[in-house]
């Protein structure tokens, strides 16, 4: 088990050295309540993300819902992602599902299926945008109201303020005392007051890291998919929704490379929900290797972010076969036509022989 707390405003302005020093692990902070509205942000929120950052205390974040409806949630899920913006929380981001000033039951309250989809809306959106979460909730909400099994996957945070936690499912954390606590003091150094505890069952912080989530990650990563001699499709995510990455494809022969092409992975792929923030991460190249010579090549893929390129999984064989090109068949030479220049000489040859012809019967006769 790990020791953490919960806080929000409420707890006032926190010496965070003193918190490290009492043995306080990590800390949920409250970023806020109800709509995307900045006059509904925690005051204390920004502070106690630098206190915790400055004195190693791994931290995560909830939101205390007032949705009524769908479109709530939704806004609820943009104010989480408008606090949480530049920041990288190593526990869940949490949704806190209950009624503790009556703000819902003076309006009518909520069906258990409204309240099950306010709960799965939430999360389903802040997973969408690449975060860790999970769902708060007092015993008797989950055991009741929220009692579905389209929340089962998701991890529970169970608020309830005993020695035990009798929680039947799989949780995360647990809220074990508040200004009530059957445990120990439910006071800490450093803060005014009682402080809520809680305890933690999962390492957070390596989970969230080796995922990639909360705006964590390592390095931009994603996959070749396909890649032919005119195209190739993937996908390359680094760890931010709305930056799209710059992706470079290279032929090689050996380990000789070939520039192709450079591309931009922005495409909308919806198996890539979830897993590589929210879809528009996919990419599509268009090439050609008409130029290259015959012979086996390896297709690779680049993510190129500010700092390095990063070889993307899942490379590609291509062979080359281009078809031998037949010469083309050789003309048999014309003769030649006769030269036609002056023929007076030849001619005059003819004329000559002709007399000596007539010379010689001429002699032959007075011979005889």
């Amino acid at each position: 088990m790990i020791k953490g707390i919960d806080v929000s405003d409420n707890n006032g302005k926190i010496n965070w050295a003193a918190v490290k020093s009492a043995g306080v692990q990590f800390a949920i902070l409250r970023l806020g309540y109800g709509n995307d509205d900045t006059s509904q942000d925690d005051k204390t929120f920004e502070d106690n993300v630098k206190g915790c950052e400055a004195n190693g205390i791994p931290w995560g974040a909830y939101i205390y819902s007032y949705a009524m409806s769908v479109a709530e949630a939704k806004s609820e899920a943009a104010h989480c992602i408008r606090k949480l913006k530049g920041k990288k929380p190593t526990y869940p981001v949490c949704f806190d599902m209950e009624d503790a000033d009556g703000y819902k039951a003076k309006r009518g309250g909520l069906s258990k299926d409204l309240a099950v989809s306010i709960c799965e809306t939430f999360l389903d959106t802040m997973e969408d945008n690449g975060y860790y979460v999970a769902l708060y909730a007092s015993l008797s909400w989950l055991d009741g109201i929220l009692n579905s099994s389209r929340l089962d996957r998701f991890d529970k945070w169970v608020a309830q303020w005993n020695t035990v936690c009798q929680y039947d499912k799989e949780y995360g954390l647990w809220q074990y005392g508040g200004s009530t606590n059957y445990i120990e003091s439910p006071t800490v150094s450093g803060i005014s007051g009682a402080v809520d505890k809680d305890y933690a069952y999962k390492d957070y912080p390596a989970l969230i890291k080796s995922n990639e989530l909360n705006g964590w990650t390592v390095s931009p990563r994603g996959f070749l998919d396909s890649a032919g001699e005119t195209e190739a499709n993937g996908w390359a995510y680094n760890g931010v929704n709305d930056t799209p990455v710059t992706v470079h494809l290279y032929a090689y022969r050996g380990n000789t490379p070939i520039f192709l092409c450079s591309t931009v992975a922005d495409i909308y792929r919806k198996d890539l929900v979830g897993n590589a923030g929210n879809g528009y991460h996919g990419f599509n190249a268009e090439y050609s290797l008409e130029n290259l010579q015959n012979g086996e090549y390896v297709i690779k893929a680049f993510a190129i972010d500010k700092e390095s390129g990063v070889e993307l999984k899942g490379e590609k064989s291509v062979k080359i076969e281009k078809k031998a090109e037949t010469p083309p068949a050789e003309t048999p030479e014309k003769p030649e036509k006769p030269d036609s220049g002056d023929t007076s000489s030849d001619t005059g040859k003819g004329i000559l022989a002709a007399l000596k012809r007539l010379l010689r019967l001429i002699l032959k006769w007075i011979v005889e």
